[in-house]
């Protein structure tokens, strides 16, 4: 008897070492793939980037993902710098920010309504319309507590981003800046996420730059500035694109009323930063700035497909919407990028931008009232920060649904009770064509 324990344990340990030599030859090779990688792309690509960024091997290489250290040279040429800005300008913006008569605006986009107005955010939470601020001075700081309270919750996992943390200042100088060079479009929440994650790649003022020169994509634009007609496109669009190819998914979504607005609003506005883990997340970032906004939209079929069976097996609206919006930390950056392989923006021999144009069209032909900023109105608000992102609830999920006469939010709690629900009555619309809403009810 001991002796046939004796020999188990023996095999068992034989087993072991075979099993770990495996492994070590296995990091080996990832290893000598990634220095051959670091240095095609030091010699062979970054020095002719215009020339060598279109070839097969470039692109090759560029899906199996960027090394670390040129993943900020290259994203800061792919991103470019049509806006020309400088570092010069960038100083000028900071030290507006720390200037305390100079008012700033953020722009909390009120998701839930389909008119807006600037407002501004204290960091307790209240809120305040832009009339209120300009005659309240105590309120001229308003989104500088909105930016760092955002700033305290950016990639929480990392400590680095917290007050005390190397890229505390850093991230908040950034965000701050660009309210300030682009009061237009102010600070929406989401832009922590971009700005962190090209702070881990850059330097701040090379982050900067290549912030607001992302941030002036159409996608981008569109969704932060909230411009309806253009958002409904992308979301057909992406309806559409995920009936071809996961027909029985996307079924079982409408059936449970899981639709994108739910959570892929959440996934383009911070490039999928939020809600993946940070290597997948990067991996995402790497082939986005290669492809453009067609491959957030693959991306997000890839993440559908990767857990299909998981969302056929839920029933529920509110548990599906959480976890798509609560990803799983082990989701692994190959797995992912398997089921984005294998999935396809283009259908019945249209393109993708034919496709998303054919939207844009539709969109435009139905839209009948088109707010400007003075037409804004603030969301309603509890005591938790409620937005459509559902990103920024720690606890809870929020839910979105259109039912006749009403829009109704819920905050769903993680044991899927019910925390708060509000409505908004249905809206008339004033002779100058925006939307009055005729009261809030809780």
């Amino acid at each position: 008897m001991r002796q046939g324990k004796e020999l188990f344990a023996s095999i068992s340990e034989l087993k072991e070492a075979k099993e770990r030599k495996k492994a070590q030859a296995s990091q080996q090779r990832l290893e000598e793939q990634m220095a051959a990688a670091v240095t095609t792309w030091n010699v062979e690509i970054l020095p002719k980037w215009d020339t060598s960024t279109h070839t097969k091997k470039c692109r090759e290489l560029w899906w199996q993902g960027l090394p670390s250290c040129v993943r900020g040279k290259v994203w800061k040429l792919a991103i470019g710098n049509d806006l020309n800005i400088t570092p010069q300008l960038y100083t000028i913006m900071v030290q507006r920010i720390m200037c305390p008569h100079y008012i700033l605006t953020a722009r909390i986009a009120s998701f839930a309504g389909r008119s807006r107005k600037l407002v501004s955010l204290s960091e307790c939470g209240s809120m305040a319309s832009q009339e209120d601020v300009t005659s309240d001075c105590g309120d001229q700081e308003a989104t500088i507590d909105l930016i760092r309270l955002d700033v305290s919750r950016t990639f929480p996992n990392l400590c680095i981003f917290q007050k005390g943390g190397p890229y505390h200042d850093p991230l908040h100088n950034i965000l701050g800046a660009y309210a300030c060079y682009r009061p237009d479009v102010g600070y929406v929440q989401g832009m922590s996420f971009l700005a962190a994650t090209l702070l881990l790649n850059m330097d701040e003022t090379d982050a900067f730059i290549a912030f607001s020169n992302l941030l002036n994509r159409p996608a981008h634009m569109a969704f932060f500035r909230v411009d309806q007609p253009v958002m409904c496109a992308y979301y057909n669009a992406f309806e559409e694109l995920l009936a071809i190819n996961l027909p029985h998914l996307a079924e079982h979504l409408r059936n449970i009323e899981v639709t994108p607005d739910l959570y892929i609003l959440d996934w383009l506005l911070t490039v999928f930063s939020r809600p993946l883990p940070i290597d997948a997340a990067v991996r995402i970032w790497d082939v986005y700035l290669r492809d453009g906004e067609e491959f957030l939209l693959r991306a997000a079929m890839g993440i559908l497909k990767l857990y299909e069976t998981v969302l056929t097996n839920q029933e529920c609206t509110a548990t599906a919407a959480q976890f798509l919006t609560r990803l799983p930390e082990d989701l692994g950056a190959d797995a992912l990028f398997r089921a984005i392989a294998s999935v396809r923006t283009s259908a019945h021999k249209r393109t993708f931008t034919q496709i998303l144009q054919a939207h844009m069209d539709a969109a435009a032909s139905h839209s009948v009232h088109k707010a400007d900023d003075d037409d804004w109105v603030p969301a309603k608000k509890s005591s938790y920060l409620i937005s459509l992102m559902g990103a920024y609830l720690q606890d809870q999920t929020l839910v979105q649904r259109h039912v006749p006469g009403l829009y109704v939010c819920e905050v769903i709690g993680q044991d899927n009770t019910n925390i708060h629900t509000w409505s908004l009555d249905c809206p008339t619309v004033k002779e100058n064509g925006s939307l009055d809403w005729l009261g809030l009810v809780n």
